[in-house]
This record gives C-alpha cells, sequence and structure tokens, in this order.
C-alpha cells in the first residue's frame, strides 16, 4: 500500500472518531478499502483468504458485511459483464456456469429472478452460478431500453421473416423459437474476445446466427 494511501486511510478513520468503531466495524471498513485496490479488487475469495491468512468463511463474510455498509452503485448489466467473462456453456442441460462472489450481487440477482418465478442453482459451490439459457436471457432482456429491446426484436423478425410474428413476446421467447443456439453462441464469443456492451453484443451475435 502506498505511502499516500496509507496516509488518507489514517485521515478517513481519524474523522470517523479515533476508537470509536468496533473492531468487526474496522475490519469490514478496511477490507472495503482494500477490495477497492490492487490486488484484492480481482481476487477470489481463497486468493484473499491467503494473503490475509484467515480462512476463506471469513472473507466471504466480510465481503457481504462490506456490500451492506458500503453499497456500490451497479446494475445487472455490470454484473453480468464480469460474470460472463469467465462462463462456462454445458450444453447437456442448456445452462451457464460462472462466478460471483459478493454474496450481495448474487442475491441482487437472484431476487431479480425469484420475483419471475425463476431461479438459480448454486448449492454445489455457493460462489458458482448454475443458471439455465432462458432464465439468463430473462435477466439479460432487464438490461434492455426500449429502443434496444425494439431493435433486437425488429433484427429477429427481419432475419425469420415471418408473417406471424409476434413482436410482444419476452426476448428469451424469441430467443427460443428463432435463435436456440444464442446462449451457447453468446458464452462462447465473450470468452474468446473482450466486449464492451452487452447489448451490441447481443445484436452481434443474433446477427452472425442468420
Amino acid at each position: 500500500m502506498s505511502e499516500s494511501k496509507t496516509t488518507s486511510l489514517i485521515e478517513a478513520y481519524i474523522n470517523k472518531g479515533f476508537g470509536s468503531m468496533s473492531k468487526n466495524d474496522f475490519e469490514v471498513w478496511i477490507f472495503h478499502e482494500m477490495l477497492q485496490m490492487e490486488p484484492y479488487k480481482n481476487l477470489s475469495d481463497f486468493g484473499i483468504s491467503v494473503i490475509l491468512r484467515i480462512p476463506e468463511a471469513k472473507v466471504k463474510r466480510l465481503r457481504y458485511e462490506a456490500s451492506l455498509k458500503y453499497p456500490e452503485s451497479f446494475e445487472i448489466r455490470d454484473i453480468l459483464k464480469k460474470a460472463l467473462i469467465n462462463a462456462r456453456y454445458v450444453k447437456s442441460c442448456d445452462s451457464v456456469k460462472f462466478a460471483i462472489n459478493d454474496k450481495f450481487k448474487r442475491q441482487f440477482l437472484y431476487d431479480k429472478l425469484a420475483a419471475d418465478g425463476r431461479f438459480f442453482d448454486s448449492s454445489f459451490n455457493s460462489s458458482i452460478i448454475s443458471i439455465k439459457g432462458p432464465d439468463l436471457l430473462f435477466l439479460i432482456e432487464q438490461t434492455f431500453s426500449t429502443e434496444e429491446k425494439e431493435k433486437i426484436v425488429n433484427l429477429i423478425r427481419d432475419a425469420v421473416k415471418e408473417k406471424d410474428f409476434l413482436k410482444e413476446k419476452s426476448f428469451a421467447d424469441l430467443v427460443a423459437e428463432y435463435c436456440p443456439n444464442l446462449v451457447e453462441n453468446l458464452v462462447t464469443r465473450v470468452t474468446e474476445k473482450p466486449f464492451e456492451n452487452l447489448t451490441d453484443l447481443i445484436i452481434n451475435t443474433i446477427q452472425n446466427l442468420f
């Protein structure tokens, strides 16, 4: 840690009232600050536990408490953009597996799914999510603006040239009917080449399917 960063942390601590924080609150605060810095912000819970020489379970707890006490401003697209980079498609069950270490963000996605009667599975490892293709598409659809969704729907409509095309269908239903291999191709493209905009990636992937 640089001297300037150390100084700013000490000043921030003093401003909170020297000695006013409990041991746990102090640890959560310091942990939150560490997660904003290299190498911690890109490490897994296990990697952090090795450096700090504490159990991985404690790292998970600190990460979750830090998310509650010092919440970030984030959206579904921000979470998916980072998670999909190391995703893996499982063809046998049309599902995608990826890791999200932050319990708060996992719960955020789960609540979005549950509101529509959907879910993901993380029973094998709490940090590893296994999500069905249509449910992943449901989350992706939540990131679209009205204009973006209209553009994607029109793209599919123009490609299939079907008279009875129903624009009011959900994105996931349209994909299931007209682009059944979208999720597999999407994950392949994401893991092979970095991307900036999730919507543009979806559009480009759809274009390559027709």
